[in-house]
């Protein structure tokens, strides 16, 4: 992170390659990554129902009790309908490059495993509460069908998993190239994280800034 955080500032400033390479980790790597871990799991020793019911329980309960009191954190943090949702997201979403990156290091293989059964089970409720709180009281238009049925993370979730059930024999240097490339997800991913760090922010953080990281 702070690698990518330096590089940003200094020999690799242009915008427009680390846009690129953002589209590369979110539609290419971090999916093959995610499908080539959940295709050697054996997920018959992770405790995936547990895991997920724990955390989207979490997640719900949560989004419930900031849309209780709503009308309560706009009047103490001065904002607006539109300004809260920047709060309701800015609580609930998690940065899924840093979580695989760290269940990997700390955990391995079955860490990452945790960790995309955790995508899997989140993703499609944090998008399905987001959107909806947009539309709400927002300005978002999004389509929320197209959105879970497009996201790469979810797709690559998807072929993992009918990968690990029908087990069908992928030559190995297919399996080769993908695991490659699914390990450069983590670094590439944690140099993203870094680059579009703006710590100038934190000199003059905004009260929503800060309930929200109280809150998560």
């Amino acid at each position: 992170i702070a690698l990518g955080w330096f590089l940003r500032r200094t020999l690799l400033s242009e915008e427009g390659g680390w846009k690129a390479l953002e589209v590369i980790s979110y539609y290419l790597l971090v999916p093959i990554l995610i499908a080539r871990t959940l295709a050697h799991a054996r997920l018959s020793e992770v405790p995936v129902t547990r895991l997920a019911s724990v955390l989207v329980g979490t997640v719900l309960i949560l989004a419930l009790v900031l849309v209780l009191a709503r009308p309560l954190i706009e009047k103490l943090l001065r904002t607006d309908p539109p300004g809260f949702t920047s709060i309701f997201q800015g609580t609930l979403r998690w940065n899924s490059f840093i979580a695989l990156a760290i269940a990997g290091n700390l955990f391995g293989k079955e860490g990452v495993t945790l960790a995309a059964v955790a995508i899997a089970s989140l993703i499609p409720i944090l998008n399905i509460l987001c959107v909806s709180v947009l539309k709400k009281y927002g300005t978002g238009e999004d389509s929320l069908l197209r959105g879970l049925v497009t996201n790469p993370f979810i797709l690559g979730t998807l072929l993992g998993i009918l990968l690990n059930v029908t087990q069908p024999p992928i030559p190995k240097a297919i399996d080769l190239a993908f695991d490659i490339m699914g390990q450069c997800a983590l670094g590439t991913g944690l140099l993203l994280v870094g680059a579009g760090l703006r710590l100038e922010d934190i000199h003059r953080p905004s009260p929503a800034l800060l309930a929200g990281v109280f809150l998560r």
